[in-house]
């Protein structure tokens, strides 16, 4: 999985050079030798030593500091042929307008000294211009959020404040549309459920709100907020915290039965003790009697897909089979240890391997936070017809490049990943941009509440 920006990590510098605390020189350790004073222990060498280490010192932390400018052109030409060469979006044919402009503009701007963190965001929006959520640049993400709750639906903003809901129409003096606009040029969009995400996170991001020209003023953002015909100004604070929080609270696995239903919040597709634990509880409450299952991968960012198999199992189900396009590269054969640096190998879908458990009502819960491996369990599930899909559009394709490999850029060395993959639905029928749910929640509906009353119905 990807991950993505704000604040960036630099390299650690070296332990700086312990000097000797002694440095007086004794007469006697003076000899007079055809007219040079020559020193013994080394001394001059050791005052060489240090101001050389002082001076390599001062040269890495130039190198590595945000505020300096260098030239990234060889970085930016290694990145975009690298890309090309492994990105399955190539030799598919479906390289986007939107690409050849952004990868005109990376290398253009390339060609000019930028800092660090500029060249950060001139690959951000690079890679985004492939529309694929697993490709990215890997640096730490933003520690400098607004503090505020506030939701995206469709070209506007909301503030939410309790039951209230007022327009936010402008934030440090940049109207919300230019603003979205920014978000969209630097993050990937795979469809509308993953453009309203984003703009919903990452306009709370300080680092872009400064790219999208706002006014911050010590920490403090104004927002201007209209409700019932009228605007006012609200004032609010930047804070430290992880953007995740915002989509990725937890990766654990837990179960509980709530009434006659086996609840499993899955937040994270891993094999491993805690999916072993639930699948016990989970086997024992079948054999109990209990008869309707949920699924909740709202907000699970992934994982392993081989976790969703074993649980569908443990419920006496098969899931259909993707089908599997893999490009072959000069990264992939280096990676993955094998002979092949060119061509490709396609693996067809088969919607009729599924096999559903008519004696459980299944039912799959999913948001726009719904990642990876837990859009394919929903995919699968809804394709296979093992179940019934509750909740809000995942902002995944279910038509997705992924299975990534990590590529470090020789000068720079920020690590890029680049999917070797394109995955295709089991249901060819089916749309191909979005997992949409069977039962649709609104933006204030809980999920979980709905899928208890259906199945209470059902």
């Amino acid at each position: 999985m990807l991950i993505w920006h704000e604040a960036i990590l630099f390299p650690h510098p070296p332990p700086p050079h312990r000097v000797a605390k002694n440095h007086e020189i004794k007469r006697e350790e003076i000899i007079e030798k055809d007219g040079l004073d020559i020193i013994r222990g080394g001394y001059i060498m050791k005052k060489l030593i240090s101001l050389i280490i002082v001076i390599c010192f001062t040269i890495i932390l130039t190198e590595c500091s945000n505020d300096s400018k260098r030239l990234y052109l060889s970085d930016a030409e290694q990145l975009v042929e690298t890309v090309e060469l492994t990105h399955p979006s190539f030799t598919l044919r479906e390289v986007t307008a939107r690409y050849m402009e952004a990868k005109d503009s990376f290398l253009l701007q390339a060609k000019a000294k930028m800092t660090y963190k500029e060249f950060v965001w001139s690959i951000k929006r690079y890679m985004a211009a492939l529309n694929d959520g697993h490709s990215g640049v890997e640096v730490k993400r933003s520690s400098m959020i607004v503090d505020a709750n506030w939701q995206t639906e469709g070209d506007k903003l909301f503030l939410l404040e309790g039951t209230e809901r007022k327009e936010i129409t402008a934030i440090g003096g940049v109207v919300v549309s230019d603003i979205f606009q920014v978000i969209d040029e630097y993050y990937p969009i795979e469809n509308e459920a993953a453009k309203e995400r984003n703009r919903t996170i990452w306009s709370h991001s300080k680092d872009l709100l400064l790219i999208a020209n706002c006014t911050i003023d010590n920490n403090k953002i104004t927002a201007s907020v209209q409700n019932e015909g009228k605007t006012s100004e609200v004032i609010l604070h930047i804070i430290s915290a992880d953007i995740y929080d915002f989509y990725h609270k937890d990766y654990e696995i837990k179960s509980k039965l709530i009434d006659n239903v086996f609840y499993i919040d899955y937040k994270s597709c891993t094999l491993g003790s805690q999916l072993s634990k639930t699948v016990e509880n989970l086997e024992q409450a079948l054999s109990d009697g209990i008869a309707s299952v949920i699924i909740d991968v709202r907000d699970n960012p992934g994982g392993n897909s081989e976790a969703n198999k074993v649980l569908l199992e443990a419920m006496g189900m098969s899931e259909p089979s993707y089908g599997v396009y893999l490009r072959y590269s000069p990264l992939l054969s280096k990676q993955w240890k094998i002979d092949e640096t060119s061509g490709d190998k396609e693996y067809p879908c088969d919607v009729l391997s599924a096999k559903r458990n008519e004696d459980i009502n299944l039912v799959i819960l999913t948001n726009a936070n719904t990642y990876s491996g837990a859009t394919m369990l929903g995919v699968s599930v809804q394709d296979g017809g093992l179940g019934t899909i509750i909740g809000q559009v995942s902002s995944n394709s279910p038509n997705c490049y992924g299975d990534i490999l990590y590529y470090t850029l020789p000068k720079s060395k920020i690590v890029i990943t680049i999917s070797c993959k394109r995955f295709l639905r089991p249901d060819t029928n089916a749309s191909t941009v979005s997992l949409i749910p069977d039962i649709v929640t609104k933006y204030n509906e809980d999920a979980l509440d709905v899928a208890l009353e259906f199945l209470r119905k059902n």
